[in-house]
């Protein structure tokens, strides 16, 4: 049975509970309007982990990747990358170090012998680099020479403050070598050869060719290995155990599985060696729990390489 609950604020009738307006005057009903009960909120079951590694046997679902490397026998096309890298590595080199030996020379022989003379400005120019600007005077003047005087032109790299001083056609005071006078600075701003320069380019030319001569030594070993791995290698059967995939920041994926087989280490009995590899056609291939043809080196298991039938 419904009971009253209020009376009409404009006419006076009973209201009901339930009424949204009054049966007499069409009046609003004030009192706010009984709601259903909210239904009880049942979460919804989260969805199952993927089954990726739900075929391998317990061991072999927690083992860890090792650190993945590049398969042998991509070692020999990764031989011409290195080759070049080091040689374009060192020739910075070369070019640094014979930079600053010229510069050397010429600081010590200007200082020793040098003798000043009358130049006059024919360029300015600045140089505009990515850090900072570089300013070069060129300059033209009169020397003598086994006993004949000739016109000598040349170039120096200046501060910008003395720079600054500067005009084409202003005379300045330079100093040269009697021996030879194209050989030649602004006495005002001569200094030693900079160390900056033996650093920017032989010191990075020399430290990229060490790598890549570590790189071509490794792509060496990596060419031998797979010609033992022909000759003697020992063909075994293993199990991949995990894939991944990385992607860097220009959007290139890389490919990468690990697999896991037993062999014997002399000294130390049946071991199972895990190994990871950067490769797309091995990842394609293969599932996570497929079985895997390894051959392998018996003296050194380590050394191993996939078997991918044609």
């Amino acid at each position: 049975m419904t009971l009253p609950t209020e009376t009409c604020p404009r006419c006076g009738a009973t209201l009901l509970e339930g009424d949204a307006l009054c049966p007499y005057c069409g009046t609003a009903n004030p009192l706010p309007q009984v709601k259903p009960a909210p239904q009880a909120f049942r979460p919804s079951a989260a969805p199952a982990p993927l089954p990726e590694q739900d075929n391998l046997p317990p061991e072999l679902a927690r083992l860890q990747a090792p650190k993945p490397s590049q398969p042998l026998e991509a070692s020999g096309c990764m031989l011409f990358f290195f080759l070049s890298w080091t040689l374009f590595s060192a020739l910075f080199l070369v070019l640094g170090v014979g930079m600053y030996i010229r510069d050397s020379i010429a600081y010590n022989r200007l200082s020793r012998e040098g003798i000043p003379a009358a130049a006059t400005i024919t360029n300015l120019e600045i140089h505009s680099g990515d850090d900072s600007d570089s300013y070069y005077v060129s300059y033209q003047f009169q020397a003598s020479i086994k006993g004949d005087t000739a016109r000598f032109r040349g170039s120096d790299q200046v501060s910008s403050s003395f720079f600054s001083r500067l005009k084409v056609g202003q005379t300045i005071e330079i100093i040269y070598s009697p021996a030879d006078p194209s050989i030649s600075a602004v006495k005002a701003e001569l200094r030693p050869a900079s160390m900056t320069l033996l650093l920017c380019f032989g010191g990075l030319g020399g430290l990229f060719t060490l790598i890549g001569l570590i790189l071509i030594s490794s792509s060496i070993m990596g060419i031998v290995n797979t010609n033992r791995l022909r000759l003697g290698g020992r063909v075994t059967q293993g199990i991949v155990f995990k894939k991944w995939t990385e992607t860097d920041s220009a959007g290139d994926t890389t490919y990468f599985v690990a697999y896991v087989f037993k062999a014997e280490i002399p000294g130390q009995g049946v071991q199972r060696i895990p190994r990871a590899e950067q490769n797309k056609t091995v990842y394609d291939k293969y599932q996570v729990g497929d079985s895997i043809s390894i051959r392998y080196l018996p003296v050194n298991p380590q050394t191993c390489q996939v078997k991918i039938p044609k």
